[in-house]
């Protein structure tokens, strides 16, 4: 079995979305196409056959209907007695992201033949739970109090992401040095807005994070304080980076806290 990933462009290519909120019991109608990219070749005048998993990265808890097409996109052969199928194709849940997955299973003869690609569709109706990632943003008061508690004053002051987190290691003549990277994936959006005597605190959410992947949750402002450094960290003993599962698909308490840095 081999594996294409959407999110890996030489694996998949045109991969396109759509969805629509069926608006019962959390079902979506999710309408997904693109063209994978086995590049699969041989030099047999026997039939191979083998199956290849497109990961989709669209999140689900059931399937509850699908339908798939399959179609023959590219393919090669050198002048000589040739065989090129799609035999079947199922859209299963993968239990280790909670996301789907194209099973296609393909069979290829020639000497040589090459199977390139083939294209896909997907039309399948799917029911979610509401998984999500949660925490706050506190800040003193002595900083900024705003005029009002809308989510929408406070929204634009303050910015949370959910990055997938990728590492990578280089020697040095102190040790290896491991360096971080970050991608983007979704934004937080500030739902609530409370108070105490000396703080103010922001609620977010992160709707439906993916889930079989590292992620890091960051947050900044554009807050200023004059004569003073204005710093946005994670609260002490809170975890911003993580895996979430099919079994585990929400964390809370992802806090993080404003200070103020006085300078000079």
């Amino acid at each position: 079995m081999a594996e294409l990933d959407v999110l890996n462009p030489a694996h998949v290519s045109s991969h396109q979305v759509l969805e629509a909120d069926l608006g019962v019991g959390g079902r979506s109608l999710i309408v997904a196409s693109g063209i994978a990219r086995p590049e699969w070749k041989i030099d047999s005048d026997e039939v191979h056959r083998g199956t290849w998993t497109v990961h989709l990265r669209i999140p689900a808890d059931t399937v509850e209907q699908a339908t798939t097409h399959i179609g023959l996109a590219s393919i090669g052969n050198d002048d000589t007695e040739y065989g090129f199928s799609t035999d079947s194709a199922a859209v299963v849940i993968n239990p280790a992201t909670g996301e789907l997955d194209l099973e296609v299973a393909l069979a290829l003869m020639g000497e040589p033949s090459t199977l390139n690609r083939f294209s896909y569709q997907v039309v399948a109706t799917v029911v979610r739970s509401t998984s999500e990632v949660t925490g706050t943003i506190t800040w003193p008061k002595s900083l900024w109090t705003p005029e009002t508690r809308l989510p929408s004053e406070v929204a634009p002051h303050f910015t949370v992401q959910l990055d997938a987190r990728a590492t990578s290691s280089s020697p040095s003549p102190f040790g290896p040095i491991v360096t971080e990277t970050l991608t983007p994936l979704l934004a937080g959006d500030i739902t609530v807005v409370t108070e105490t005597e000396y703080e103010m605190s922001a609620r977010y959410r992160i709707l439906n994070p993916p889930k079989g992947r590292e992620v890091k949750i960051t947050a900044a402002t554009d807050l200023t304080a004059p004569g003073a450094n204005v710093l946005i960290g994670r609260a002490e003993g809170v975890v911003d980076v993580f895996t979430l599962s099919g079994g585990d698909p929400s964390r809370s308490g992802v806090d993080f806290i404003v200070v103020l840095e006085h300078v000079g």
